[in-house]
């Protein structure tokens, strides 16, 4: 994650609950949005989040 992202821990614990759901999940080294999984409106729904940063 770059230095837009102010709360690791919580952007690693929603990738792992995508992970729980038997999604895929793709950690992007060296790259700002660190996780990439598909859309889907349930997801969407738990990443609103303060002090995660989504983009």
């Amino acid at each position: 994650m770059d230095e837009s992202q102010t709360n690791h821990l919580k952007a690693y614990g929603l990738a792992y609950w995508v992970l729980k759901t038997g999604t895929e999940v793709d950690w992007l080294l060296n790259y700002q949005g660190s996780f990439m999984f598909r859309y889907n409106q349930q997801f969407e729904n738990e990443l609103v989040v303060p002090e995660v940063n989504t983009r």
